[in-house]
């Protein structure tokens, strides 16, 4: 696969309605692969969703495939048009659609495409043969799910795959198509999908809760060493985002960031799809959510400072969780109903998003008070890409614990402490959590210490950062 292809449909109107002729010369230029029968696509690694999509290719079901702008969610099709064609599935039985940038919203025009499909390329195939159709950034046609639904319900040999930048959309779909759609999250890559596309493949690991795994996983990894913490690095400044890889400042990465995600979401996605009336007030919420990511905050205070209602505030940040810009953590507690009612933490959802919003130069970034928040950032969203989840804990009297996960039934704390020195207090609040919630095994994240505390029958594993982000997607459960 070679090259890219800049995907976009431009409906264009005649004075008497659409012009047909003009539509069907966008969709032969949004379909190259008619031609020759070659996909061209980013010469990217496939992501590790790749293979969970692949195998319900062949399925009734609809597939829609969520996440945030820029993630790679084209890419990803574009593999998955490849993949049917290596199988050898009729190229001219592959339809692929982009909305991203239409200048109608007609809720007709899916219907449209298909009847000109039908007409002039599949003809006489039509529901005859398998027809596999991509509908990418679906959420801007109105009433697209009842839509699918009523070709889906007619048993015609449609499958159809959605792609949404934008949740409540997909999620729309999701319930009017209940039991007859798949929906898969691609979201910002991962350290380890970092590591794989920059040429690391770290399948041999496996880690159990146990310290002997913990110590056998790291004295395997310590041969890439030195890459590995570059790498590490390099994730934590500019976050991720795929095409980031080849773009070497971080001038020019925040530069990207803010023109082809922040300023898609909050002047385009956001205001059409819940009709959001002040952008200023979005643009204003996001930059609070950066510069104070992984703190506490209160919607009352908010409500003063930005000089708002408090309901305005709780739907504004709704509307940036929903375009994947923030997350929000709730406190721990036996009592999930307490846990929820107690004062949250907000975050950024990407280490990249931060620094671009903050304007951080390269030495922002490794100062010790910039880069510890950064870092509590980056392994909130690691973990919470991967363990549904994930808290943080703090009591009446002080005592506090950065992130709690749940790993299948274990409950694991976790102590970000990015600093040369470890003071005490974050060791006994860690201690504290065990004693209380029965905990036998914690975490505390550190610059490059490596070692195993014992205390009584707990045991606190100090991990480095680059280590432990690499290992947070293999932990199991002894």
């Amino acid at each position: 696969m070679q090259g890219t292809v800049d995907i976009k449909v431009w409906f264009m109107y005649a004075e008497d309605g659409m012009d047909i002729e003009i539509l069907y010369r966008l969709i032969i230029r949004q379909n190259p692969w008619w031609a020759d029968g070659v996909v061209q696509s980013a010469q990217l690694p496939k992501r590790n969703l790749f293979d969970e999509i692949s195998t319900r290719l062949y399925d009734r079901f609809i597939l829609s495939i969520t996440g945030p702008r820029r993630v790679g969610k084209t890419t990803l099709i574009y593999h998955l048009i490849h993949t049917l064609l290596e199988k050898g599935v009729d190229k001219n039985h592959i339809l692929y659609l982009s909305f991203d940038e239409l200048f109608t919203r007609e809720e007709d025009i899916i219907e449209t495409i298909l009847e000109l499909y039908r007409n002039r390329v599949l003809r006489k195939s039509w529901g005859r043969q398998n027809v596999f159709v991509f509908l990418d950034e679906i959420q801007y046609i109105p009433f697209w799910q009842a839509i699918l639904k009523r070709f889906y319900d007619l048993r015609i040999k449609i499958k159809f795959i959605v792609s949404g930048s934008f949740s409540t959309e997909i999620q729309k779909g999701k319930e009017s198509l209940a039991g007859r759609l798949f929906d898969f999250h691609l979201l910002y890559l991962d350290f380890n999908d970092f590591l794989k596309i920059k040429g690391f493949d770290m399948k041999y690991l496996s880690l159990k809760s146990g310290t002997s795994e913990i110590e056998e996983s790291y004295h395997k990894i310590l041969l890439h060493e030195t890459e590995i913490k570059d790498n590490f690095y390099q994730y934590l400044a500019g976050g991720g985002f795929p095409e980031l890889l080849e773009i070497p400042s971080i001038e020019d990465k925040q530069e990207y960031i803010m023109n082809a995600v922040v300023d898609k979401v909050i002047f385009k996605d956001l205001p059409q799809a819940l009709a959001v009336k002040d952008i200023r007030l979005l643009m204003e919420l996001l930059t609070f959510s950066a510069a104070y990511s992984c703190q506490l905050f209160e919607i009352i205070q908010l409500s003063k400072h930005f000089k708002v209602s408090r309901e305005t505030i709780s739907n504004y940040i709704e509307y940036l969780k929903k375009g994947y810009l923030v997350g929000t953590a709730s406190n721990y507690s036996a009592s999930m109903i307490r846990g929820a009612r107690t004062n949250k933490k907000i975050y950024v959802r990407d280490t990249g998003l931060r620094h671009a919003l903050m304007r951080y130069s390269e030495k922002d970034i490794n100062n010790p008070d910039i880069s510890a928040l950064s870092i509590e950032t980056l392994f909130y969203n690691l973990f919470k890409a991967h363990y549904n989840d994930v808290w943080f804990w703090r009591d009446a009297a002080g005592h506090e614990v950065d992130l709690v996960v749940r790993i299948g039934e274990t409950i694991l704390p976790i102590e970000i402490k990015y600093r040369t020195s470890i003071p005490a207090r974050s060791i006994s609040g860690l201690l504290y959590f065990m004693d209380k919630f029965k905990v036998s095994t914690g975490w505390m994240v550190t610059p490059n210490t490596f070692r195993t505390e014992k205390h009584d029958r707990k045991s606190i594993h100090l991990i480095p950062a680059w280590f432990a982000a690499t290992i947070i997607n293999r932990i199991e459960t002894a």
